[in-house]
């Protein structure tokens, strides 16, 4: 969409297909392309809406994009996540470690969370009231 607008300091990225182990390190090149085009991202967003599947390969990959993006003071953020992409990733502890307001019903909310987080302080509402509620289940 070459007519939008990022935010300053808000980096979005979507991927248009499914990442699994024969295109992992396409989808790593290409965050990494990106980030290196924008210099003072702050936050990363992935559009995961057209995301529908992650295989272990995109789990590895999703892990160390974290903990390098975390190295470097880079929050990252998804939006549209599908039900069994996010079953997946919740499933994995992937949300675990990721933390709480990381994971948004949609991107305008993404972006949104990431304002109120900037300008108060204030965690995000996380936007996962499936997720919470299916975790609460699994507790009890």
């Amino acid at each position: 969409f070459p007519e939008a607008v990022e935010p300053p300091g808000i980096l979005i990225f979507r991927p248009d297909a499914q990442w699994f182990f024969a295109n992992v390190s396409f989808w790593q090149q290409a965050i990494r392309e990106s980030l290196a085009q924008r210099p003072l991202t702050r936050v990363l967003i992935i559009d995961a809406s057209s995301l529908s599947s992650v295989d272990s390969s995109g789990l590895h990959l999703l892990n160390d994009l974290h903990q390098e993006l975390e190295e470097r003071g880079i929050r990252l953020r998804f939006s549209g996540l599908i039900g069994p992409v996010r079953d997946k990733l919740d499933h994995s502890g992937f949300f675990d470690r990721l933390g709480s307001g990381a994971v948004f019903m949609t991107l305008p909310e993404a972006v949104a969370g990431h304002h109120l987080n900037e300008e108060s302080g204030k965690s995000a509402v996380r936007a996962t009231a499936l997720h919470r509620s299916r975790r609460a289940k699994r507790k009890s």
